[in-house]
Formats: structure tokens, C-alpha cells, sequence
């Protein structure tokens, strides 16, 4: 499944552009499809897991 920024924004429960700065500096990959930005939630999943400390 994957997100537009927006539904990132609520899942992380932050605004949008802290959505789009984690998403860069957790080095998650992103799929732009003209200006829409969109990411796999099993690989921000996965980010999350990795920062937490769980692999």
C-alpha cells in the first residue's frame, strides 16, 4: 500500500513538512509521480522498526 505525504503526516502524527523531512532523513524511499510524492508503508514500517531498534 502506499501513502501520500498527507496520510504519512497522520500516521506519524506530526505536520507534513516534519512527514516529508523524516521521511528524507530516515532515507526511506519515495515514489514521485509528477509532484505527488508517495511511500511504501511496509518500508516506512520498516524505518521505524530499524530506528526503534527491532529489525
Amino acid at each position: 500500500m502506499y501513502m501520500n505525504i498527507k496520510e504519512v503526516a497522520v500516521y506519524l502524527r506530526v505536520c507534513r513538512q516534519t512527514a516529508y523531512r523524516r521521511l528524507v532523513k530516515w532515507k526511506v524511499p519515495i515514489v514521485r509521480d509528477g509532484r505527488i510524492v508517495r511511500v511504501s508503508k511496509d518500508e516506512l514500517d520498516k524505518a521505524l522498526r530499524k530506528l526503534a531498534g527491532f529489525f
